[in-house]
């Protein structure tokens, strides 16, 4: 099984780029959906590819992009993919992620339910329902592949009360705003299962091509998938009545 997607745009060649088909890879948007039976989040996704053409004498870059959905479960692993390419792309998605389940576009939110997927459950049943958010520490200095950058955790609040604090990594400071968040509640298992982005670059740093330069930021994306468990200790009191 394998996830999402539709789109093939040619775009000319990036003029930042240090060579020739750099920055590419697969950036991740935010879940909307978990399956219990699959304990997995369904995740958007989409591929960045780039090729090689020679033309008289010159080689230039053809790029596109290719969505698709990715199913990852709570310890971390991809179990597979939805995708509504066909032909070059398909090739191309199944080098990148493997064997995928090759699904319309039309008919993608049937074949996500009918693996068990349903909108995220954000909050839980009780009145002591805690909030998950990020928090951000800055220290001077730091960096990420070369880029300034600070620290992202996550935390778990029950009013003004910390409950929990899970640290989440670097982030580079001119991706801020691109971290992702997001918390399904299992009440009945006393369970939340965690989805974090932390966005990170790569690419020419600032300063690489002399002191005014301002650097080229190639998105990199590290998902992280966990699973807390609420039945006992300071988190038992989000399920608490």
């Amino acid at each position: 099984m394998r996830v999402l997607g539709l789109l093939l745009l040619m775009l000319p060649a990036a003029g930042y780029a240090t060579g020739i088909c750099e920055d590419t890879g697969t950036t991740y948007g935010a879940p909307t959906l978990f399956s219990e039976a699959l304990e997995a989040f369904a995740v958007p996704a989409t591929l960045a590819w780039c090729e090689e053409r020679q033309d008289e004498g010159s080689i230039d870059e053809v790029r596109g992009t290719i969505a698709y959905t990715e199913l990852r479960d709570v310890r971390g692993n991809v179990l597979g993919a939805l995708s509504a390419v066909t032909g070059d792309d398909a090739k191309r998605l199944e080098e990148e992620v493997g064997v995928f389940e090759a699904v319309p576009a039309a008919q993608l939110a049937t074949a996500l339910a009918a693996h068990g997927f349903a909108p995220i459950v954000a909050r839980g049943p009780t009145k002591n329902r805690c909030t998950i958010k990020g928090a951000w520490k800055a220290t001077p200095g730091q960096q990420d592949n070369g880029f300034p950058a600070a620290e992202l955790a996550v935390e778990v609040r029950a009013g003004k009360r910390r409950l929990l604090r899970r640290e989440v990594g670097v982030v580079a400071e001119a991706r801020r705003g691109d971290e992702v968040i997001v918390a399904h509640v299992r009440a009945t298992q006393r369970k939340i299962a965690l989805f974090t982005l932390r966005p990170t670059c790569s690419g020419p740093p600032p300063g690489y091509f002399g002191p005014d330069d301002g650097g080229s930021c190639y998105q990199i994306d590290d998902v992280q998938v966990t699973l807390l468990d609420a039945s006992a200790g300071p988190l038992a009191r989000c399920f608490a009545k």
